[in-house]
């Protein structure tokens, strides 16, 4: 648009006439003698087109410019707190899950990125999603799966994942743990998932619930697992940084 020797008009200082258009600078000219102001902010408040088209043209994309800077400062403030309750983070030594991987769970992982915590099954929030309040931006998630047709004690690793550094479970309403964007491995091999657990006396049973929490130090043990089993295959780069990830996240010596 042309704004050059558009008149304009000012609520301090009169009547002008657009003399010089730089980068977003217009410069004005009134009685009084050049004025600068920033374009298209000054026609949201300060400047009025005697164009009128021209003039709604500006003010909307002022409005626009606005919006976005409002945006942009919330996104920042968002992320400054992020970093902050990372900083302050603690570590419980029991933040780690195990996902009963159904065929409904894998299919919603692989479209959305993410894995239902299930429904409580009694109490006043019978029916509602479950809140992982133990699930945090240090988590790693395995899939498990029981074979077709095997039983409990054959229970077996698919992936992991960690999840996103911006998810907190105690402010999870939907029930949705999201998967960060890098870090997720699939393997091409089932690892059994028992063998892992048997040090933290735990009965090889799972019980009516989707997921399982389980201790730091098991989970470093099976992503180390993880890692020396796919070494040498395409998915080696990946493993590596997935188990250096997790080490730093929980404050552990890889």
């Amino acid at each position: 648009m042309e704004l050059r020797s558009q008149a304009v008009k000012h609520a301090a200082f009169g009547k002008g006439i657009i003399t010089e258009v730089s980068g977003n600078t217009i410069t004005v000219c009134f009685a009084q003698g050049e004025k600068r102001f920033p374009c298209p902010d000054a026609f949201s408040h300060h400047l009025t087109l005697k164009d009128a088209a021209l003039q709604a043209e500006l003010s909307a994309m002022a409005v626009s410019n606005a919006r976005r800077r409002q945006e942009e400062k919330k996104r920042e403030v968002e992320r400054h707190e992020r970093e902050i309750r990372l900083r302050t983070m603690k570590i419980p030594p029991k933040s780690q899950a195990a996902f009963d991987a159904t065929t409904e769970q894998l299919e919603r992982y692989r479209e959305e990125g993410a894995l239902f915590t299930g429904c409580v099954l009694s109490g006043p929030s019978r029916g509602k999603p479950r809140v992982p309040r133990a699930i945090k931006p240090n988590t790693a998630c395995l899939l498990t799966a029981r074979p077709d047709g095997g039983g409990e004690e054959q229970r077996q690793i698919l992936g992991a994942f960690m999840v996103r550094d911006d998810f907190w479970g105690d402010r999870c309403a939907d029930g949705l743990v999201r998967a960060h964007d890098r870090y997720r491995i699939m393997l091409p091999e089932p690892m059994p998932f028992w063998a892992f657990l048997d040090g933290e006396e735990q009965r090889r049973t799972w019980g009516n619930v989707p997921f399982r929490i389980f201790t730091n130090q098991t989970m470093r043990t099976i992503l180390r697992e993880m890692r020396g089993r796919l070494e040498g295959t395409p998915q080696a780069g990946e493993a590596s940084a997935f188990y250096a990830y997790f080490c730093e996240m929980n404050q552990m010596l890889p």
